[in-house]
């Protein structure tokens, strides 16, 4: 059974997204800026031919970029993905996208072993390096909510500490509009 069988046997589709896309950072295929969940295309260490996976990650990756969550749900919805599906099914392990009691035994019988196993059976908390782990593990940024923020500087140097949250009354800067006190107070 290969990584990619491994991935979706125990995780489905998005997990082989996420095995795909931990091995492609590995190898310098692609780089992701740790804030804004960036990809961008890397330049491989090696010039080994991409797995097929792998060439729908990069294939999937726009020449701007993209976030790492939209990449990651467009290479789970690959035909690479779906081929892997379909080997699994050919195998009698699934069958109509559920595993079968001998799907269900094989996948008793993983054992995590080596770090790119780890990433297929475990997921997220099977990345060893742990600055990608915790990239994985984060959401995606709002961009849009960081665009307004950068836009809309505080004037007297107060940090704006993050969106404005009625549950703090407006203690996080944004005085835009009515705030926790329903006093209102400026506005649109």
């Amino acid at each position: 059974m290969d990584l990619y069988e491994t991935a979706y046997l125990c995780g489905g589709r998005d997990r082989v997204a996420l095995v795909a896309l931990v091995r492609a950072a590995g190898e310098g295929r692609i780089a992701i800026a740790p804030a804004r969940h960036r990809v961008t295309a890397g330049s491989p260490a090696s010039g080994a031919a991409p797995d097929p996976v792998e060439a729908a990650v990069l294939a999937a990756l726009p020449a701007t970029g993209a976030l790492l969550g939209e990449l990651r749900r467009r290479v789970a919805r690959s035909d690479a993905v779906a081929d892997v599906r379909r080997g699994l099914a050919a195998q009698g392990l699934l069958l109509g996208g559920f595993r079968t009691p001998r799907g269900r035994r094989r996948r008793a019988e993983l054992d995590p072993g080596t770090p790119p196993e780890r990433v297929a059976v475990l997921g997220e908390p099977g990345i060893a390096d742990e600055r990608l782990r915790r990239i994985f593990t984060t959401p995606d940024p709002d961009l849009a909510a960081v665009r307004w923020l950068r836009r809309h500087p505080v004037a007297d140097g107060r940090d704006r500490g993050g969106l404005y949250s009625p549950s703090d009354g407006g203690a996080s800067g944004y005085d835009g509009g009515g705030g926790g006190s329903g006093s209102g107070g400026g506005g649109w």
